[in-house]
């Protein structure tokens, strides 16, 4: 199931300029530190901001489809209050992180 960020008071365009970094290209990795691939479609009528909270998400997105897109890297904490947390929380990243603080010697 796909996540998206729809941001108040403002655009998904106007946000994503504010918070995020744009690529070139479509990045290779879904997560760069504590950074996020994002990837706005425009989809004729509107536009998606799609966050790739996977690798095979970043990978679905990036199929050309005839649709343009443009990239960004966004950072975790800019995009939690947009999207429901624990899709953070479940970034491959942040649950290695939190199995790790629970292993006892």
């Amino acid at each position: 199931m796909g996540h998206y960020i729809d941001p108040r008071g403002t655009s998904k365009e106007a946000w994503l300029r504010h918070h995020g970094t744009q690529k070139l290209v479509a990045p290779t990795r879904f997560r760069e530190g504590n950074y996020v691939a994002v990837c706005l479609v425009d989809n004729g009528m509107f536009s998606a901001a799609g966050v790739c909270y996977s690798q095979e998400e970043l990978m679905a997105f990036a199929v050309p489809d005839g649709r343009a897109k443009i990239w960004y890297y966004v950072p975790i904490e800019e995009l939690a209050p947009l999207i429901d947390i624990q899709v953070i929380d479940e970034l491959p990243e942040n649950k290695e992180k939190s199995d790790d603080t629970t292993k006892t010697d």
